[in-house]
């Protein structure tokens, strides 16, 4: 039935879409631009 298969698309909705992957994406894209590239390096290499 449409309403059983409506309310398990309720059920499987999340509270907000954001997932921890897409939080962690959005702070180093924030971040890249501040700190200096040779800072970067320091800690990569």
């Amino acid at each position: 039935m449409l309403i059983d298969n409506s309310l398990e698309v309720v059920r499987s909705m999340r509270f907000a879409p954001v997932t921890k992957e897409a939080i962690f994406q959005l702070a180093a894209a924030t971040v890249a631009p501040i700190v200096p590239l040779e800072e970067l390096f320091g800690v990569i290499f």
